[in-house]
This record gives C-alpha cells, sequence and structure tokens, in this order.
C-alpha cells in the first residue's frame, strides 16, 4: 500500500476527537443492524482485518465516516493484489456496509458515501468462488453412521440436522437453528425455510431425510418452539428449549467428523455437496439456486464440478508417446 495513503489514514485519527463514542460509531452501529449472529461474527471478523491492513489495532479505532473515494480505491487495489476474489469481496461489502451505516446516520454526506462505495468486484476465477470442499457419499455415510452409534436423543437430533442440512436446499447454519416445529408440514413433507435478507424459500422432506427428522420428531415431541434445541447430557432439554446457536452446528459437524474418521469439513461444505450433487445428478441450475437460496443462478454454477471432469476426460484421451531413457 503507497506511503501517502498510510500517512492519510494516520492524519485521520490524530485530528479525529478524543474517542468517536459508541453511540456515533458506525462500526457498532452497522453490527448491531445485522440480523444474525452468524452475519455479525464475519462482518466484524472482515472489519477488523481491513483496520488492520490501514494500520489500526481494531475496527473501533477507525474513523469510517472519513474515508473518501482515494483510502477506499487504495484499499480495493490493497484487497485485489493480496486476497482471493471471494475475500476480497467479502471484505468490500463489509466497507460499504459499514459506509452505508456512517451515511444513514449523518457522518458521511451522501456525495462523499457515494464515491467512496463505487468500487469494481475484484475478479476471479469460478473455483476460487467455491473455494472449500464436497464430501464423498462414503463420508456422509460415515456421518450418519456416526450419529446412530450414539443412542441418545443427541445422536437422533444430529442425524436430523445432517439430513436436513443436505437434503433440504444445502441449508445454512442460521437457517437450521431458525426453524421452528411449524416450519415443517408432516402432510406435504414440505419445509419453510428463511434465509439471507428474510428471504422464505420452501424444500421438501424426502426419503431418508424424512426417516431422520421422524425419529427426531418421536423424541422431540409436538411442544411448539425450535425444531432443534440444546440438550444437556443424558439427552434432556435445555433450559425452556433453548435454540441452538449456529456456532453449534459448527461444532456438531467437528465432533461427528472425528467420530466418523471425516477429514475437516465445514456446515458450508454439506450446502456445498448438495448443490454440486444435484448438478451432477441432472437438476436444473435454476432449480437448484432456487433450492439453495442464491438469488443469481451464476452463484450455484460455480459449485459445478462437471466442467472440472470433462476436463480430466480430455487429458486421459490424449496419447502422449513418451518413451523413458534407459540408463
Amino acid at each position: 500500500m503507497h506511503d501517502d495513503f498510510s500517512t492519510t489514514l494516520t492524519t485521520l485519527v490524530a485530528t479525529t476527537p478524543t474517542a468517536i463514542q459508541s453511540t456515533t460509531n458506525p462500526f457498532i452501529a452497522y453490527i448491531a443492524s445485522l440480523q444474525s449472529a452468524n452475519s455479525q461474527r464475519t462482518m466484524q471478523k472482515q472489519l477488523h482485518s481491513l483496520a488492520t491492513i490501514m494500520g489500526f489495532a481494531d475496527a473501533h479505532a477507525v474513523p469510517w465516516s472519513q474515508l473518501r473515494v482515494e483510502h477506499t480505491q487504495a484499499l480495493w487495489a490493497k484487497l485485489a493484489s493480496s486476497k482471493s476474489a471471494s475475500t476480497a469481496n467479502l471484505m468490500l461489502s463489509a466497507l460499504r456496509g459499514v459506509l452505508k451505516m456512517a451515511w444513514r446516520m449523518g457522518l458521511m454526506t451522501g456525495e462523499d458515501y457515494t464515491r467512496a462505495v463505487d468500487l469494481k468486484t475484484v475478479r476471479g476465477n469460478a473455483p476460487d468462488a467455491a473455494a472449500g470442499r464436497s464430501l464423498t457419499a462414503a463420508e456422509l455415510r460415515a456421518l450418519f453412521a456416526a450419529c446412530a452409534a450414539d443412542t441418545s436423543p443427541v445422536g437422533r437430533r444430529d442425524a436430523a440436522i445432517l439430513a436436513l442440512a443436505y437434503a433440504a436446499g444445502g441449508l445454512r447454519r442460521a437457517e437450521i437453528v431458525n426453524l421452528d416445529l411449524a416450519d415443517f408440514n408432516p402432510e406435504t413433507a414440505m419445509l419453510t425455510i428463511r434465509g439471507k435478507g428474510n428471504k422464505v424459500r420452501t424444500a421438501y422432506v424426502r426419503g431418508g431425510a424424512r426417516d431422520a427428522l421422524d425419529e427426531w420428531l418421536a423424541v422431540r415431541g409436538d411442544e411448539s418452539g425450535p425444531l432443534f434445541w440444546r440438550l444437556q447430557a443424558g439427552g434432556v432439554a435445555g433450559q425452556m428449549y433453548e435454540r441452538l446457536s449456529d456456532q453449534a452446528i459448527y461444532i456438531l459437524c467437528q465432533r461427528r467428523g472425528k467420530e466418523a474418521n471425516v477429514r475437516h469439513f465445514s456446515p458450508h461444505d454439506i450446502r456445498r455437496t448438495f448443490i454440486s450433487d444435484q448438478l451432477d445428478a441432472g437438476t436444473d441450475v435454476l432449480t437448484v439456486a432456487r433450492l439453495a437460496g442464491h438469488s443469481n443462478a451464476n452463484t450455484t454454477s460455480r459449485y459445478d464440478r462437471r466442467g472440472e471432469r470433462a476436463k480430466q476426460a480430455a487429458a486421459d484421451a490424449l496419447h502422449v508417446p513418451f518413451v523413458a531413457i534407459k540408463d
């Protein structure tokens, strides 16, 4: 990053009043405005990273409302040259969010805000945008076998969570924990899902996923409230049938993965597996996009593995008449 950019930012801090109070700090206000704990953690992490790049201790110390187009363009150049496209664009999304909050709070003029957020999308290849891994069929079987080996209610709950995470549209962590019992219609097998931006979509729970869910519901009962709740030792429900946190879904995946001897994977990798498997099965990309809750089918296309397999087949089709040199 250019020296004059860092110098300008240092000057901003030096001329900022003693401390930006929390009531007027757009960073705090922006994070508080995000609806899910997962989104709050994600964007907070991105803004702390941006603060470090700019030379600040953390995002609390950045005078966000004083950033102008020259600062944000320098940040864009830094991110484009040092980060993957998906990471850079996520950080830029966080930057736009906090600057929009600064404008809404009256700390930036509309003109300064508009110019500062006029940043191009960082371009990258599709494999970068879909970084991560898909689980194999054998790994999925091993995970459900690990749940089946746990004869407590926790085993049934975890199996149902994994089943819906994979089969019911590749649910995100926040979508799983936000499900209520009333969101599932046992007569039609339809599941109503509240996704990002409060967008509502539906999926159908069939086959093994329905079997797994029915086993959990037989243990859970028909008490209204969260579809999945926290269980204490021995399978006793948490106080007031406490809703799981999205972090609990991550911990569940790590625990069951270790038991099943499945190498590290994240909850999003299960979502990735659903999308890729649906495309492999020939489901059209628009349908998969609707099932996964993608607003743009181009996002769904990034998970398509068929192109890479075609490349592999093309490579195998060529014969190179190599002859090893004899000693």
